[in-house]
């Protein structure tokens, strides 16, 4: 067990819950769940969990514990993407898990997911446009920082689960459509 995937088990941070809360009441009722990470993992800190969520290991730790199902992870920055690497060294070769190193926005129509974790840029404007792309129909979309670049997203499409994390920070998953 690399020191991230121990850091990320052992501590307790105000996101775990929520993240615990969402691969629990979804993703684990889905027999094979594909997950996009729009966003990775930036930290090479393992204590840096607070600034930097580690969702990228609660993902893979689920589908390694779930045994099927499939992490894509699109980072625009390449040094962000490799430190993601790094940080989910335990993963590689055990669980169907890519690393692509473009614009998340490219990435959102080119399958079909299960759930998509919306993490990258801190432009409202950029969450907005990337929702936008997604087929509700078929993908949970689950929102980080939603008190920042969620601001434009939940005052246009309000049917939204809020999580408050602390007396700040905001996620949000939108259910599927029916």
């Amino acid at each position: 067990m690399n020191e991230f995937y121990k850091a990320a088990m052992e501590v307790q941070h105000d996101r775990r819950p929520v993240f615990e809360h969402v691969i629990e009441t979804y993703l684990s009722k889905i027999e094979s769940p594909s997950i996009l990470e729009i966003g990775a993992s930036r930290s090479k800190d393992p204590r840096d969990l607070a600034g930097d969520g580690f969702a990228d290991i609660y993902w893979a730790d689920f589908l390694l514990k779930h045994g099927k199902g499939s992490l894509t992870i699109v980072e625009i920055d390449p040094i962000a993407l490799d430190n993601c690497k790094k940080i989910l060294s335990d993963f590689i070769g055990r669980i169907d898990i890519k690393f692509i190193c473009d614009d998340g926005l490219n990435r959102i129509q080119s399958e079909r997911w299960s759930l998509i974790y919306l993490d990258g840029d801190d432009d409202p404007g950029s969450m907005l446009q990337q929702f936008e792309c997604i087929d509700r129909v078929s993908s949970y979309v689950f929102c980080d920082d939603f008190h920042g670049k969620g601001t434009l997203l939940r005052d246009i499409y309000k049917d939204f689960i809020l999580f408050k994390v602390n007396w700040l920070h905001e996620m949000a998953l939108y259910p599927l459509l029916n």
